[in-house]
């Protein structure tokens, strides 16, 4: 199964290089490459929205994670450039 990150409504599918839980269990850290979601989650940060469903899709399950902040972002330039990005849900459901 490929690591993918779904927001209902906002954005369909995007293949994502690493997710990383953190140890409070409800904020994980993504990698992508960056582009127009990258973008999207910067603005949401901006404006301190928050997303009722994000899911996450990973090796091991999929985590359905309720009421979603984006709590940072940075990216790296270069060659390839990379989007990260740290998530923090209210609860997270784990399928």
């Amino acid at each position: 199964m490929a690591l993918a990150l779904t927001i209902p409504g906002e954005i369909e599918s995007q293949d994502l290089h690493n997710v990383h839980p953190e140890p409070d269990g409800v904020s994980f850290e993504i990698t992508f490459e960056y582009n127009d979601t990258a973008q999207r989650l910067m603005l949401a940060l901006q404006n301190g929205e928050k997303f009722e469903l994000v899911v996450l899709t990973t090796h091991n399950a999929i985590l359905a994670l309720d009421d979603v902040y984006v709590a940072s972002v940075s990216f790296a330039g270069g060659d390839q450039q990379e989007f990260r990005g740290t998530l923090q849900a209210a609860a997270v459901r784990v399928f």
